[in-house]
């Protein structure tokens, strides 16, 4: 039926809501939380909440559009993994991280800041952010456009997701002056090509969490 038919222009009203939402939340809802409660306690308000905006509409979505996805939501999760295969990423990603960390502090070092409440927000990102944009979006587009087409417009929307909290913290306009906002684009490029690949999301989602432990736990050292 023409109701359950996927269009670009579906993809496209979701993620301005979406983005809608999200930069609401990041402006207003999260400073609130984080002023009124207690570190802990904040951090897993914070995280269901973005796992309610951002996770469950995404498994709604994907199984309302089963078969305009490209990869089934059982398949993305219990499709086979040779992990061996990806294993030259994470020593990528290490190398890159430690490398950078050096260069710019001159040691190598946990961040002082690093605690187990960081673990926890490093979890539900990986989760969420991947869910959204590999598990829903890429996996949706792939089905609409060629997949080279698909993978760029999945990391302009992955860039764009960003500016909310950069925004909010006031390093939008050094970001990008900078071009460290390149390095949100190629990850999403990397992300995009293991789900294409593995066809599994627990690849990208186990790329990003190690990626954003990495940059929390050393290259934020000074």
């Amino acid at each position: 039926m023409a109701e359950n038919r996927l269009t670009f222009r579906k993809i496209v009203i979701y993620y301005i809501a979406f983005w809608t939402i999200w930069a609401f939340m990041e402006f207003i809802i999260n400073p609130f939380i984080v002023i009124n409660f207690n570190k802990w306690i904040a951090a897993f308000i914070t995280s269901g909440l973005k796992v309610f905006i951002w996770t469950v509409p995404c498994i709604y979505l994907i199984s309302k559009y089963k078969d305009n996805m490209s990869v089934s939501l059982e398949e993305m999760f219990k499709n086979r993994v040779n992990w061996l295969r990806y294993t030259p990423i994470f020593l990528i990603f290490a190398v890159y991280v430690i490398c950078g960390g050096f260069i710019e502090f001159g040691k190598i070092a946990i961040n002082e800041d690093f605690s187990p409440v960081l673990l926890v927000s490093i979890i539900f990102v990986g989760i969420t952010e991947e869910m959204v944009f590999r598990g829903w979006i890429l996996n949706a587009t792939l089905k609409i456009m060629s997949c080279k087409y698909a993978v760029l417009l999945n990391a302009f929307l992955f860039l764009v997701i960003h500016f909310p909290i950069w925004i909010h913290n006031g390093i939008f306009v050094n970001t990008i002056l900078s071009g460290n906002f390149l390095s949100i684009l190629l990850l999403s490029v990397v992300f995009s090509a293991t789900f294409i690949k593995s066809k599994n999301l627990f690849v990208p989602i186990a790329l990003h969490m190690f990626w954003d432990l990495i940059i929390i736990a050393i290259f934020a050292s000074k």
